[in-house]
């Protein structure tokens, strides 16, 4: 591994001087700088920068925490602040912590170690982070000024209540975890739509991909008189519609079937699933964008930016 010393040494000029210039941290002639960026290049010398960051008290890496990598809603978050993060100089680390406490701590302390230059936080963490550290929120508010990007998830309960209302008679509504501001949302939204049918909420305590099969089963145990039910994700959508049919009844005829996420995944079903598209891409981008205003000291005022979801009508609800 070519190490600055190398660089040093193919330059003729001193470590001191090629750190300098690498961290753009003091005086370096024209001419020995033009000496470096030969021998840099010659070399192929790549920067570290963990050292880089250690030695200027920040970095131009950003940390992520995400609930759980297997939900596709949370890579298309990724994505989005991936892509607006890498066009502006910036390296995404995220932490998948499996909707685990221990591992959460674990990489915020991490990230925090190796002197990110902010976080993008869609999990439940928030005391634990210093104030000087700059941060946004996604789906999430915990604080009164805070900067936070969410999903109008009231609206989406409404419009998945819409879209079943005039077909609907005995309703089933998966309700996500306490702890998230935006399971309460949706579920006020859809109960708003909802008030003269009859209405049953299953809670579900948890959005993991690998409890969907579990709780498919458990839902239609539990309210097998159920023709509707309106899911707190696709993922559980999908296994509710599997296990619809694995017990000999047909979607949408018996019983219709609400996402809610817009993963692509919906799309190649049989039925095709109907579900309530977040825009996960543009959470991410716009999040990302917040953050790099606050590093970079453009003065915005907290800011908390609700996106609209959509409905995508396939063929798991009647008309």
């Amino acid at each position: 591994m070519v190490t600055m010393k190398d660089v040093a040494n193919e330059a003729n000029v001193s470590v001191a001087t090629v750190s300098r210039s690498i961290n753009n941290s003091g005086y370096v002639s024209k001419e020995a700088q033009h000496s470096i960026n030969e021998a840099i290049q010659k070399l192929n010398y790549v920067p570290n920068e963990v050292a880089r960051s250690l030695y200027k008290k920040t970095s131009r890496m950003i940390g992520m925490l995400i609930p759980d990598v297997t939900n596709p809603y949370f890579n298309m978050i990724v994505k989005g602040a991936e892509e607006f993060l890498s066009l502006h100089g910036y390296m995404l680390i995220v932490g998948d912590i499996s909707e685990n406490i221990k591992k959460e701590e674990q990489y915020l302390q991490y990230f925090l170690q190796y002197n990110i230059s902010g976080l993008l936080i869609a999990t439940g963490v928030n005391k634990k982070i210093g104030k000087d550290i700059p941060r946004v929120y996604l789906d999430r508010i915990f604080e009164n000024k805070v900067y936070s990007v969410l999903n109008d998830d009231y609206y989406g309960g409404k419009i998945a209540a819409k879209s079943v209302k005039n077909s609907a008679h005995r309703v089933v509504i998966l309700k996500g975890p306490d702890k998230l501001p935006s399971s309460k949302e949706r579920l006020n939204g859809a109960l708003e739509v909802l008030r003269d049918k009859e209405v049953y909420i299953f809670e579900t305590h948890t959005h993991s991909p690998e409890k969907a099969n579990i709780i498919a089963k458990e839902v239609l145990d539990k309210f097998p008189q159920a023709d509707t039910i309106i899911s707190s994700n696709d993922i559980f959508a999908l296994s509710i519609l599997k296990e619809i049919q694995n017990r000999d009844k047909k979607v949408p005829n018996d019983i219709q079937v609400v996402g809610y996420d817009g993963i692509s995944f919906g799309e190649y079903t049989s039925p095709g699933l109907t579900t309530v598209a977040q825009p996960a891409e543009k959470i991410g981008k716009s999040a990302a964008e917040m953050l790099i205003k606050i590093i970079e000291n453009k003065n915005i005022v907290s800011q908390n930016i609700k996106l609209k979801p959509k409905l995508i009508k396939r063929e798991s609800i009647r008309e």
